[in-house]
C-alpha cells in the first residue's frame, strides 16, 4: 500500500485544524478523498483494507480486545508524559502496575497460539500494535520483556517482517 506521510508543523496546525473532521490528529485521506481521524480508526480501517483485521467477526472482535488492551498502556503513557507534570510519577507507576497486570495474560495468548500471533495463523493489526507499543514503551531495552519469553518471540518475530523493517529504514524522523 502506497502512502504519502506527511508530518504537520506547529505552526501550521492552527489553519489545518478547523478543516479536520474532529479538530485532531492524526488525520487519513484516502484516494477517494475520504478523511478519518483518530489513531485506531484509522489503523483499523487500513487494517481492513489489507487484510489485517481477522477473517470473522469473531477475530475481528478478538484482535479490537487486544488492540484496546494495548493502546490503554500507550494512553496512560502519554498522559504522564505530556499532561500534568505533577502526575507524572502517578501515572507511570499507573503503567507499570498495569504492564505487570496485562503482560501476563497476554504471554498466555500468543504462547498457545502455536504460530505465535494473537489471533489465527498470521499477522493482525494486534501483532502490529503490540509490537508498536513495546517498541515505543522502550520494554524490550528496559528488559520489561525478559520474562516474558513469548511475547520477546513475538516482538522479535513482528520486528523482523520485512515490511516493518522498511518502514523502520525509512520513517520521517520527529522529535516527539
Amino acid at each position: 500500500m502506497k502512502y504519502t506521510d506527511k508530518r504537520v508543523e506547529f505552526k501550521d496546525w492552527g489553519a489545518l485544524k478547523p478543516t479536520t473532521p474532529l479538530g485532531s490528529l492524526p488525520l487519513y485521506t484516502d484516494k477517494t478523498g475520504v478523511t478519518l481521524c483518530q489513531s485506531a480508526a484509522i489503523a483499523r480501517y487500513i487494517a481492513a483494507e489489507n487484510g489485517l483485521h481477522g477473517a470473522s467477526n469473531i477475530e475481528r472482535g478478538q484482535i479490537d480486545m487486544y488492540v484496546d488492551t494495548l493502546l490503554e498502556l500507550m494512553d496512560i503513557f502519554i498522559d504522564a508524559c505530556f499532561h500534568d507534570p505533577a502526575m507524572k510519577d502517578a501515572r507511570l507507576v499507573e503503567l507499570q502496575t498495569k504492564i505487570d497486570n496485562v503482560f501476563p495474560v497476554l504471554e498466555k495468548v500468543v504462547a498457545k497460539n502455536s504460530g505465535g500471533f494473537y489471533v489465527g495463523n498470521k499477522v493482525s493489526l494486534a501483532d502490529i500494535v503490540s509490537y508498536a507499543v513495546v517498541d515505543g514503551l522502550g520494554l524490550e531495552a528496559q528488559g520489561k520483556l525478559d520474562k516474558y519469553p513469548a511475547l520477546q518471540k513475538h516482538t522479535t518475530m513482528v520486528r523482523n517482517r520485512p515490511k516493518i523493517q522498511q518502514w523502520e529504514k525509512t520513517r520521517p524522523k520527529t522529535d516527539a
